[in-house]
């Protein structure tokens, strides 16, 4: 690899680690695990209950980390969670009304705070940077997906 491509590469994942690390200091700011911060931040944001396994894929998280934050926030009495109508076997997960309390207090305002730093990017260079990061993430998923699956 060329120098100019190792420098490039760092500074890839320079950026990545940065928004990972801010909010990570958001939630122990807020007191609370990241889990905890990306399940309130969905359920608020999606305006919507979700089953355990959207969460799970949504925010890239093990299935044990997702089952730990509800159940914990569960425990806190900020959700609950309900057989689903159309598959008994889904679980639906909703806010409580201390739940929305919470959210309200948190999540709006870091939703605030991401507009307000989007906003920083004309509407072009928001749909381009939502599509080169997908297609970069799509893209790194196979490779290191290929990595893990050799020997």
């Amino acid at each position: 690899m060329l120098e100019k491509e190792k420098r490039f590469m760092k500074d890839l994942s320079r950026c990545y680690n940065v928004s990972d690390e801010l909010y990570h200091r958001l939630s122990l700011h807020y007191g609370m695990p990241d889990s905890h911060l990306w399940v309130l931040y969905s359920l608020y944001f999606g305006g919507r209950p979700c089953t355990p396994k959207e969460l799970a894929e949504t925010w890239s998280l093990p299935k044990q980390t997702v089952h730990s934050a509800l159940k914990a926030l569960q425990q806190g009495g900020y959700l609950t969670m309900q057989r689903s109508e159309e598959n008994g076997r889904n679980r639906l997960i909703l806010l409580t009304e201390e739940g929305m309390k919470l959210a309200v207090r948190v999540i709006e305002p870091v939703i605030a705070a991401e507009e307000r730093a989007l906003a920083c990017l004309d509407m072009e260079e928001q749909r381009q940077l939502i599509g080169l990061m997908d297609r970069y993430n799509r893209a790194l998923r196979e490779e290191l997906e290929g990595l893990m699956r050799e020997v």
